[in-house]
C-alpha cells in the first residue's frame, strides 16, 4: 500500500516509521517515496544507509528540506533510524534553519563509539555560515560531541588525523574572506578542532589559510622575526628567503612596484636577522641585490651602524632615525586595509 504523503511537514517522521514497517518498506522504495513527496531532491538530501550502532548495523539517516518553509519553520531536518529486530525505530532527529547535509557516520575520534556529523548551512543573514555538529552515540542515546560550537564562513569542514595531541581525525573548520569596504586583501582561516583523549571537540589552533600572495608571506616571516626571543632567527631567515626567491608568488594590493618593493624589505628584513642570528657575513650580498633606494639605505644605514658600534641594538636605532625621515623605507606595508595590520617607522628594525 502506497501511504499518501503527509500534509505537513512536521509529519514526515511519524510517516516515515510507519512507511518502514509497511510491506516493502525498504531503504530504496523509501527514497522513491520522498521523492515523489517532493522533500528530498536537493542535492544535499535524501536517504543513506549507514552503520552509527555499530556491528554492521543498518541503519537509515534521512535529510528532507522543507518545501514550503514559513519564516519560523525548519528548512532542513536530519532523521535517523536505527534497524532493530523488529524494525525500524526513530532515534535521532535534528531540524536547520536551512538546509542540511551529512558528513560522515563512522568512529570519528577513534574512541569506539559511532560518530554522527553534520551540518546546517545558513544564509540569511549573510555572509553564509556552515554550522557543524558532532552526536557520538554511546549505547543508548545520542550525545553532543563538541565543547562549545564550531562554524565556518562561506566555507566547510573536512577530517583529517593532523595533530598528536587528538584522538583519532581533527576536524579542519575552513572559513573564507569575506568582501567588506576597504578591508583589503584578506585571506582565509582554517580552525582546528581536537577531540583529547577520545572527549568532545574543542578548539586546538587558528591558523591563516595559505595563500599565493607574496604581502601574506612577509606578514608571516615578520611573525617570525616578532618571534625571535623563542625561535631564534633562523624561522625568519628562511620566511623572507622564500619570499624573496619565490617567483610565483603575486600581487594583491595597489601599492606601485608592489613585488619589487615587498621583496625589498624582505631582504632589508633578512640583512638584520641574518646579523641578529649569527651571519652578518652573509649580509651585504643581500643588502646589494635591492633595488629600491630608501629601502637600500636603511640597510646601508643599519650594516654602518653596527660595523662601527658592534650593537644590534644601536644599529637598529639609528635605522629608526633613519626610517622616520625617509618613509619610503617602510610604508610599503602600511595603510593595506582594516583586515591587516598597520606599520610604522619604528617597525622596520624593532630590536632596538
Amino acid at each position: 500500500m502506497q501511504l499518501p504523503c503527509p500534509a505537513n511537514f512536521v509529519g514526515y517522521p511519524g510517516a516515515i516509521a510507519t512507511f518502514l514497517k509497511e510491506a516493502g518498506g525498504t531503504p530504496e522504495a523509501l527514497a522513491t517515496w520522498l521523492k515523489a513527496c517532493g522533500v528530498t531532491g536537493h542535492e544535499l538530501s535524501g536517504v543513506s544507509q549507514v552503520d552509527l550502532q555499530g556491528g554492521g548495523a543498518k541503519d537509515l539517516a534521512v535529510i528532507l528540506i522543507n518545501p514550503k518553509a514559513a519564516s519560523n519553520d525548519p528548512v532542513g531536518v536530519l532523521l535517523v533510524y536505527h534497524k532493530r529486530p523488529a524494525g525500524y525505530v526513530q532515534a535521532y532527529k535534528a531540524e536547520g534553519a536551512g538546509p542540511m547535509a551529512l558528513l560522515a557516520t563512522e568512529d570519528l575520534n577513534a574512541d569506539g563509539k559511532p560518530d554522527l556529523a553534520f551540518t546546517d548551512f545558513i544564509c540569511a543573514p549573510k555572509p553564509c555560515k556552515t554550522a557543524l555538529f558532532i552526536e557520538s552515540w554511546d549505547g543508548t542515546g545520542y550525545r553532543d560531541w563538541i565543547d562549545g560550537d564550531i562554524s565556518a564562513t562561506e566555507g566547510g569542514f573536512s577530517f583529517e588525523n593532523v595533530e598528536s595531541s587528538g584522538s583519532g581525525k581533527e576536524i579542519l573548520a575552513h572559513s573564507n574572506p569575506v568582501a567588506a569596504a576597504g578591508a583589503g586583501p584578506q585571506r582565509g582561516q582554517v580552525e582546528t578542532y581536537i577531540s583529547p583523549k577520545g572527549g568532545p571537540y574543542k578548539l586546538f589552533k587558528t591558523a591563516d589559510a595559505p595563500s599565493d600572495c607574496l604581502y601574506f608571506r612577509i606578514l608571516d616571516a615578520n611573525a617570525a622575526f616578532n618571534n625571535w626571543t623563542k625561535l631564534g632567527f633562523d624561522p625568519a631567515i628562511a620566511g623572507y628567503q622564500q619570499a624573496i626567491g619565490n617567483t610565483s608568488l603575486k600581487t594583491c594590493g595597489t601599492k606601485v612596484n608592489e613585488l619589487a618593493t615587498l621583496r625589498d624589505f624582505a631582504r632589508l628584513r633578512l640583512v638584520v636577522s641574518l646579523v641578529a642570528g649569527g651571519h652578518a657575513a652573509q649580509a651585504p650580498a643581500i643588502r646589494d641585490q635591492m633595488t629600491t633606494r630608501a629601502i637600500k639605505g636603511a640597510a646601508d644605514t643599519f650594516l654602518k651602524s653596527y660595523k662601527d658600534s658592534g650593537s644590534i641594538v644601536q644599529a637598529c636605532r639609528d635605522t629608526t632615525k633613519y626610517a622616520q625621515a625617509n618613509p619610503g623605507s617602510w610604508n610599503v606595508l602600511a595603510d593595506w586595509g582594516t583586515a591587516n595590520p598597520t606599520f610604522s617607522a619604528k617597525e622596520l628594525c624593532p630590536l632596538g
